[in-house]
């Protein structure tokens, strides 16, 4: 036979066996429309599927019901999540390569306590066009009726949250399980702004079914509001995604949690199109998904968020980190013993590989100490990890200082998305990677986006060197406090001491924003060398009374190399002073007809 034909004879055999396969899912049956438990069919035409590499997996559209009994369990650590015995799983994709699950706009309804969907260890896998919903939320709702000197008379409606009151406390039911009531949050029903915290709850009285009256929780500013009830801890991510490349979430909507939205954890090269995180729409739910929406620990390689939504979450709708180790100890010249400072953030058996880079930092000023190549990385237990190196150190190591591995530091775009109408912060960005937010609206109750650092609370890592911020609406954000929040933008690494021309934070950019403003603060920025605030458009409203503590636009503290320059007002801002506590006067270059002042 020709050698040219055994040849195309292989080509062939070769496409053949590489050919996409589509998988029904009514064939394992799947089937909508019914009560049914779908768990235990939908993950055998998953596993089925995933021995396909290229194959898609196609559901009918509809509403599909799943239950923890048939849920698969795996013993994951997932990153900013309350530790439990085992996490389970609706849908488990594991060692996945090419596959697509197309959900065709189905309804996945979630029953109990567990992650809708987990990849693990799989590479180019797309989930798209589901909507994830769950029977039974862990925030709960109530409305103020009426109010007194130290107490609120509320309503809500028990049958959809069902409740007792035991002892003086307030305790939702959770499928008929006591879930304590811990924590409220204020929304205006109007615009569904979130208002802030509202204290915790330290007495009750049942007065009739579904009318309450409380004592603890904080006024709300107009009887009619509602106050969101926290009572469930956070447990399982919506979708959870480890040690994965290139996965893919399109044209998704996450409707409730038992935790963080989407959790990615030591993934790379992870993409959010047009997703959706906040209440299922027409529910008159002002709480859906129970924590942070798109949260990213020690992930790497390049995070894209794309024509996304996250809104109506107790907390960030954005969270880019990676986790420093304090140093417990240095046993010998090469090894140091660390532990995980955040009690929710333990076992994290791959925080590093053999290869990575890690540097050394002083815990009190965030600065680098020394740098050393990781030999060997274990577990003494699920909070006390053993990192050995390739060299010697040439300091002594000691439990003033953390580890930061600098392998898990991510690029990040962010555009063409809407947060609001959250607790807390907006965007969180802790990398070192090129990031990009632009074109976003922002509606927050705090900080729109804080850029922090911290290794001695939340041990989030690390120092950011490359940021644009750019075309960027924020919508009368900064509406009641919240942690790190002392400007609209919040440069705001914990340190307990500057040192003198070291500087935690490089080069960050915001440029040609619209501010829409009702207070004070803008910016502030801490430890900065190279911040540039020009072209922006500070437009005042009278969206809210001013309430912050800060009274100066902008605040700069300890940095160099700034520029402010070209901006521009709409209307007459409450304030226009640069204050600059630590900051030289010639490290502040304004241009020729400044829209700021400077406090000599």
């Amino acid at each position: 036979m020709p050698r040219s034909i055994c040849f195309a004879i292989l080509l062939i055999g070769f496409a053949w066996s590489a050919r996409a396969v589509t998988f029904e899912a009514a064939d394992f049956g799947v089937v909508p429309g019914s009560d049914r438990d779908c768990t235990a069919a939908l993950q055998k035409a998953a596993d089925e599927a995933a021995r396909h590499p290229g194959a898609t997996l196609r559901l009918a559209p509809g509403t599909y019901h799943f239950h923890t009994r048939d849920a698969r369990q795996r013993l994951d650590y997932q990153s900013n999540t309350a530790p439990v015995p085992a996490r389970r799983y609706a849908l488990l994709i594991e060692n996945a390569r090419r596959l697509t699950v197309d959900g065709q706009g189905a309804t996945l309804m979630m029953h109990g306590e567990m992650s809708a969907v987990g990849m693990v260890n799989s590479e180019n896998v797309t989930l798209k066009n589901v909507n994830i919903d769950w029977d039974c939320l862990p925030t709960s709702q109530a409305t103020v009726v009426e109010q007194g000197s130290d107490w609120q008379m509320v309503t809500l409606e028990a049958k959809q949250f069902p409740y007792i009151v035991s002892a003086g406390q307030l305790q939702m039911l959770m499928e008929g399980v006591p879930s304590r009531v811990w924590s409220t949050m204020e929304y205006d029903p109007v615009t569904g702004r979130n208002l802030g915290d509202g204290g915790g709850i330290s007495h009750a009285e049942e007065l009739a079914p579904g009318r309450l009256k409380i004592w603890g929780a904080r006024h709300v500013e107009k009887t009619g509001n509602v106050l969101a009830l926290r009572h469930h801890n956070r447990t399982h991510a919506g979708i959870y995604v480890l040690d994965s490349r290139r996965v893919r979430i399109e044209n998704t909507e996450l409707w409730a949690t038992f935790g963080l939205g989407i959790l990615f954890q030591k993934t790379a090269d992870p993409v959010l199109d047009h997703v959706s995180v906040r209440a299922r729409p027409g529910a008159g739910l002002f709480v859906g998904p129970k924590d942070d929406g798109f949260h990213f620990s020690g992930c790497s390689g390049k995070i894209l968020i794309d024509h996304c939504r996250v809104e109506d979450t107790p907390d960030d709708p954005v969270n880019i980190h990676g986790t420093y180790l304090p140093v417990d100890e240095q046993p010998a010249p090469d090894t140091v013993h660390a532990h995980f400072g955040e009690g929710w953030s333990i076992g994290q058996s791959d925080w590093g590989h053999s290869g990575d880079s890690v540097t050394v930092i002083d815990r009190r000023t965030l600065l680098p100490v020394e740098r050393n190549i990781i030999k060997a990385f274990r577990l003494l237990d699920p909070k006390h990890p053993e990192v050995i190196f390739a060299h010697r150190f040439q300091h002594a190591i000691t439990h003033d200082m953390a580890l930061e591995n600098l392998a898990d530091t991510p690029d990040a775009v962010i555009r063409h998305s809407w947060f609001g109408n959250n607790r807390a912060r907006g965007i969180l960005c802790s990398t070192p990677g090129h990031v990009l937010i632009e074109d976003n609206t922002f509606a927050i109750q705090g900080s729109a986006i804080l850029i922090p650092g911290d290794a001695n609370g939340w041990f989030e890592s690390g120092a950011v060197a490359d940021v644009t911020i750019r075309h960027n609406t924020f919508d009368n954000c900064l509406i009641g406090p919240t942690q790190f929040t002392d400007g609209i933008i919040s440069i705001w690494p914990n340190t307990d001491q500057d040192v003198p021309g070291n500087y935690y934070h490089r080069h960050i950019r915001i440029e040609d924003n619209t501010f829409k403003l009702f207070d004070r603060p803008i910016l502030y920025a801490h430890s900065v060398d190279g911040l540039v605030f020009s072209g922006n458009t500070l437009v005042k409203t009278d969206f809210r009374p001013p309430w912050h503590p800060v009274h100066d636009a902008l605040t700069l503290r300890h940095c160099r190399e700034v520029r402010i320059e070209d901006n521009h007002a709409a209307g007459r801002l409450l304030s226009d002073d640069i204050v600059h506590p630590d900051t030289l006067v010639g490290e502040i270059h304004l241009d020729g007809h400044p829209l700021f002042k400077l406090e000599r």
